[in-house]
């Protein structure tokens, strides 16, 4: 994995100051002014869509569809922590890939999991149907896929290597990192991670069976010298919350980010960190936070802040930077 720092540098095809004056240029385009949620127009509806955190363990993201076409820039660079089996993360490639010949595909990748007999998907059979901004362009995405488990490497390797996604190119680069992330890590760090069939979705730091390097976000970040992350998704059975604290420094620059709430695991991080702290961290860093629902609508957390939002179930939650282009495209999806 200490070699990814090259490989990632090497894909570019245009400099670093060229590639960031392309997004930066793209983001101004749309943003206008910014705020906080403090001055929004946005009110808590007098019905809420769901019982929250209930109903949002599998969140049917539209959105996302709708942040393609709002827009379509190239070179999205994508962190995906608890990546699992990568099909999300496949999902992110394919939508701003940069052909129109399909060369990211979650169809195939999920195919391919199957047939190493990795079927067990915790919100059921994925979509394989993904909306594309096609356009044609010299500059692919970029995702780091950021996995713990031994198993679930070993397996990311095979399928990737199977499709040819293990090698950068113009197509894009698709990154295996194999650690675990957490608020504070020092060089070399490692520490004890579970291990379990191939395709396990509930693996997490307390689980001690194999050794795996610790990091932060901002660690490696550095690390491989990414510019900035334009979307980061966390994903680690109750340790979100550790993750999210470890992201400072790259969150100033991060347009979207989704977590998993699980106040439940009372001998995770969420056992002792409420819900509130992390929603007022993040906007402090200027994010504004929706409940994900399952029936594809958003709930405000900050604007319709109930204690009961603290009761501990399987739950998600998205976040969108207040005055980028993609806040707006959220704000059609909250529920009125």
């Amino acid at each position: 994995m200490y070699a990814i720092a090259a490989i990632f540098k090497s894909l570019w095809v245009i400099s670093s100051a060229e590639r960031d004056e392309l997004y930066f240029s793209s983001v101004a385009k749309h943003v206008q002014t910014t705020h906080t949620q403090t001055d929004t127009d946005a009110r808590c509806p007098e019905q809420l869509p769901f019982d929250a955190p209930f109903g949002t363990n599998c969140p049917k993201a539209v959105w996302v569809d709708d942040m393609v076409q709002k827009d379509p820039s190239p070179g999205k660079i994508i962190m995906d922590v608890g990546c699992n089996k990568g099909d999300d993360a496949i999902a992110w490639m394919e939508r701003w890939g940069s052909d129109q010949e399909l060369f990211w595909s979650k169809g195939r990748w999920v195919e391919a999991l199957k047939h190493r007999g990795a079927n067990n998907f915790a919100c059921g059979e994925p979509t394989t149907n993904v909306a594309r901004a096609i356009q044609n362009i010299t500059l692919g995405p970029t995702v780091v896929c950021v996995e713990p488990m031994a198993a679930n490497a070993r397996l990311l390797r095979e399928v990737s290597a199977q499709l040819g996604y293990d090698q950068s190119g113009t197509h894009g680069s698709f990154h295996l990192v194999e650690a675990a992330l957490s608020d504070k890590a020092v060089p070399g760090q490692t520490v004890e991670f579970h291990d379990a069939e191939a395709g396990s979705e509930t693996g997490h730091i307390s689980s001690i069976l194999q050794t795996t390097p610790l990091k932060t976000v901002d660690s490696l970040a550095e690390e491989l010298k990414l510019p900035r992350i334009d979307v980061l998704t966390i994903d680690t059975e109750g340790w979100d919350p550790s993750v999210i604290y470890g992201a400072t420094s790259t969150l100033q620059h991060v347009r979207y980010l989704e977590f998993e709430v699980h106040r439940d695991f009372t001998s995770s991080p969420w056992g002792s960190t409420s819900l509130k702290s992390v929603v007022d961290h993040l906007d402090k860093l200027r994010f504004i936070c929706y409940w994900a629902g399952n029936d594809a609508h958003l709930l405000n957390i900050k604007m319709c802040w109930s204690d009961q939002f603290e009761r501990g179930t399987w739950a998600n939650v998205v976040c969108v930077k207040s005055g980028d282009p993609w806040e707006k495209v959220l704000e059609a999806f909250v529920a009125s």
